[in-house]
């Protein structure tokens, strides 16, 4: 990377069609530590990587099971592996020092993540998973204690981000008890969980802190629109933060207290973004577009909302070509899951569409998430009869508002 370029570009790590399993700088920024597999064959393996000299040496000799997420603590890094539990997963802390491998936590009855470590090393949140709608925040302290962080974990919940400020204390974004997820924080020495801020109608997903822990950021999810915003520890006062991104892939706030995200709008790709403390504004730092146009020359979709077979209703995202362009036809596009969801961010198959020619209309049928857990739970026990007349009565809409041709239509 040149310092005379205009836009230097991030060191490239990997070139053997390698996909990372999670990737995370000690704290002094001095190593970094990254999981990836060799050449798609999925077996990720973890690597550590001196900030001066960028050559990746194999953490902790094991090329035949797969690692996740690794957190470097201290002298230490812990992370997930499939080695000795490939169906649940176990969580493992390495010994950055002795090179010793020590089991933390063994997974059981559901696929279990590590999730983070607090600062000192004497506690770790892991994440279990039963079935979609059903996931458990687990705390295993370093004297062998472990437990949920709710009251009762046998009750159908989920949870989406946790973080440790300290040795004692864990935030924790979750919908416990409510239909919409939350944040709420739990402390160890006193088993207590206390619920401590929610928006209506909005999922809390992942945080961030700043270096002293007075701030936290959290990415709300509401239907297909991501928001982020501050919360203050000490207050309990909140607000929202301007953000150059419509969704939001990616949030770290660094040791310096500046906050980075990974994010992209439906006509501008995943770039990376920084906001200082002494900046007013946010800064792009990469420069990812689309080579040939300009964001203008891009469709922007509209969000509609139309009434289901039940009066449900069901919001999607609706792409049209430029009038000059446009051919007649509507492509449908019922997404993957089904307990996912399209939001407002960048779709290169939706852009070529429409510079195609074609509309592209895109629902968010009953289990999609961000709706609330009722609605996300909605396909359980009903894979296909629901989602499929929800998209049904969402071409219905579509013809009877003059949008698509019925015998102009695409399922893709």
């Amino acid at each position: 990377m040149g310092d005379g370029l205009p836009h230097p570009y991030p060191y490239q790590l990997t070139f053997l069609n390698q996909n990372s399993n999670g990737i995370a700088y000690c704290e002094d920024g001095s190593e970094l530590f990254a999981g990836f597999d060799y050449d798609g064959n999925e077996k990720s393996s973890l690597y550590r990587i001196r900030s001066n000299s960028g050559e990746m040496q194999l953490l902790n000799g094991n090329q035949k099971d797969r690692h996740f997420e690794p957190v470097p603590v201290k002298d230490a890094v812990y992370y997930s592996s499939s080695s000795g539990n490939p169906t649940f997963l176990n969580t493992y802390r390495y010994d950055l020092q002795t090179g010793e491998e020590r089991l933390v936590f063994g997974g059981k009855d559901g696929t279990s993540l590590l999730s983070d470590v607090s600062p000192g090393g004497k506690a770790a949140s892991i994440h279990v998973s039963f079935v979609n709608s059903h996931s458990v925040c687990m705390i295993q302290t370093s004297d062998g204690k472990a437990g949920p962080v709710v009251p009762d974990e046998k009750k159908p919940h989920m949870v989406y981000s946790s973080y440790f400020p300290s040795d004692d204390m864990l935030y924790v974004t979750t919908n416990y008890d409510s239909e919409f997820s939350y944040l709420a924080s739990y402390s160890i020495s006193t088993d207590t969980f206390t619920p401590l801020f929610s928006i209506d109608k909005t999922e809390m997903t992942a945080i961030q802190a700043d270096q002293e822990g007075k701030y936290l950021y959290i990415v709300e999810k509401k239907g297909v629109n991501d928001v982020l915003f501050q919360y203050d520890t000490k207050t309990g006062n909140s607000r929202s933060v301007d953000c150059p991104c419509s969704s939001i892939a990616k949030m770290v706030c660094a040791p310096s207290g500046s906050l980075y995200i990974l994010g992209s709008t439906p006509t501008k790709p995943n770039n990376i973004y920084v906001k200082t403390k002494n900046e007013a504004e946010w800064r792009q730092l990469t420069k990812h577009a689309v080579p040939g146009f300009f964001e203008d020359d891009l469709s922007y979709p509209e969000t509609v909302v139309y009434p289901s077979f039940d009066g449900l209703p069901i919001e999607g995202l609706l792409f049209k070509p430029d009038p000059q362009d446009a051919n007649g036809f509507t492509i449908i596009w019922p997404h993957g899951g089904p307990q996912h969801s399209e939001h407002l961010r960048f779709y290169d198959i939706f852009q070529i569409a429409a510079k195609m020619g074609y509309q592209v209309f895109a629902p968010n049928f009953r289990g999609s998430a961000n709706y609330g857990y009722t609605f996300y739970q909605m396909v359980e026990q009903d894979w296909g009869e629901g989602p499929r007349l929800d998209m049904v009565y969402g071409i219905e809409w579509l013809i009877d508002q003059k949008l698509a041709e019925r015998d102009k239509l695409f399922l893709m």
